[in-house]
This record gives structure tokens, C-alpha cells and sequence, in this order.
């Protein structure tokens, strides 16, 4: 995107001439990706004009979860980035605090700032690494009312029982914020940074036969305390 002249700050309007307005990150994104290769045009705000771009397609390939040791005041402190989830993020988290705490980390930080989210377990799986036993992690209540719960069994021993924090900002949405108030919510970590995006819904994208697309709300989040509206929009 870079490449092509799109810049941070740019308001994305359309993708393929499908209009992006009231669309969930989620659902924009699904219209962005596709075959390696492939083009795209996509139009976008910019100080009140419209501007449109035609990008190609590339398979990205870099690291979704980094870490790091950093000291303060005579303590090492366990430096850890999500750029978004998936199904290998809890595994490679998992990797991460283990790594971190046998060099000596005390407490972790936990940057979440512009992630997006991504594959739901992959949120949930996560926040399991940090919780104690029978801790809900979060609640999805379908169109009829029907809520099915995650949380940890009553037997689960979490990872660590070290001090968390997590930077957060307005980018930070979906999966993320499962993550965010799973842990918040039952007393594991604390939260730093910008309100986060606030989205407490699970939605589904169905294209049209004119290629415009429509999303469907299809269930919604509650977190570990029960709340639904703007749930996930901390700080």
C-alpha cells in the first residue's frame, strides 16, 4: 500500500468500487485480500478529496508476534508484539513468555497497538496463557439469544502469573479486544495507550450479484462481566 502512494491517515471509501462505508475492519480487509499477484484499486479520503489507488497484491511474510527484553531501573521487562491473530499466535506467545521469562523478565508489556484482530480462537487461546482457573474469557450470544461461554477449565494452570500490561489505541479491535478485556476483567493485566476501535460483533460478509457487498451481524460479544454495548471499547 505504501508502494503505491497510500499513507497513514487515509480514510479507505472503496475497494473494487465496493463501498467500504459502515463496513467493519474485518470486512474491508476480506476485500483487500486475495491471490498473490492480483490487482486492486482502492479510493480513498485525503484532506477532502477523493484519491484512488491500484496496488498489486503480495504475500506478506513477517514475524506476527515479537519480543524483547528491555530494562528499567534495574529490572528486565518482557517486550511482547502481536501484529494480529491467527491460529499459531497463542503457540507462538506461549513461546515468547517462556523464552523471555528464562531470561529474567519480571513483567510483561503486551503491545497490541494496531492490531485488528483476526481469527477469533486465536484471541481466545491467547488470553488463556495468562489466566487462572475458571476465569471466562468471553461470551458470544447469537440473532436468538442462545450465548455460548469460553473460559478456562478448572484445572488450567496458567503460564505465568506475572504482572501484565497492555498498550492499546484506537486500531486495536476484534480479537484483540477479547484478548484485552478477558485479561482486564479478571484482574491480569492493566491497560495503557488511546481507546481501542470497540467492536462487539460477529459479522459476515455476503457479496451481491453487482459485486457491492453487504455485512451481516450475525452474533455479539459479551465480556467476562457481562457487558455488550461498546464492550470493547477500553480506555
Amino acid at each position: 500500500a505504501e508502494k503505491s502512494g497510500i499513507v497513514s491517515g487515509d480514510v479507505i471509501l472503496a475497494v473494487n468500487s465496493v463501498n467500504a462505508e459502515g463496513l467493519s475492519l474485518d470486512a474491508v480487509a476480506s476485500y483487500l485480500k486475495g491471490n498473490s499477484n492480483e490487482r486492486v484499486t482502492v479510493a480513498v479520503e485525503r484532506n477532502g478529496k477523493t484519491l484512488e489507488f491500484e496496488m498489486k497484491r503480495e504475500t506478506l511474510s513477517f514475524a506476527e508476534v515479537a519480543s524483547k527484553v528491555v530494562e528499567r531501573k534495574g529490572q528486565k521487562v518482557g517486550v511482547i508484539s502481536i501484529k494480529t491473530f491467527n491460529k499459531e499466535t497463542a503457540n507462538d506467545l506461549k513461546n515468547a513468555v517462556i523464552g523471555l521469562e528464562k531470561s529474567g523478565t519480571k513483567s510483561f508489556v503486551i503491545d497490541l497497538r494496531h492490531n485488528p484482530g483476526g481469527f477469533f480462537p486465536g484471541g481466545i487461546d491467547s488470553a488463556r496463557i495468562f489466566l487462572p482457573p475458571e476465569s471466562t474469557i468471553v461470551t458470544v450470544i447469537d440473532r436468538n439469544g442462545i450465548s455460548e461461554s469460553y473460559a478456562t477449565a478448572d484445572d488450567w494452570l496458567p503460564l505465568t502469573n506475572a504482572p501484565v500490561v497492555i498498550f492499546v489505541d484506537e486500531k486495536t479491535a476484534s480479537a484483540s479486544e477479547i484478548f484485552i478485556s478477558a485479561l482486564k476483567e479478571n484482574q491480569r493485566a492493566k491497560l495503557a495507550g488511546k481507546r481501542t476501535f470497540g467492536k462487539a460483533r460477529v459479522q459476515t460478509l455476503n457479496q451481491l450479484f453487482d459485486g457491492s457487498g453487504v455485512a451481516v451481524t450475525v452474533s455479539k460479544y459479551a465480556t467476562p462481566k457481562g457487558q455488550v454495548t461498546d464492550c470493547f471499547a477500553h480506555i
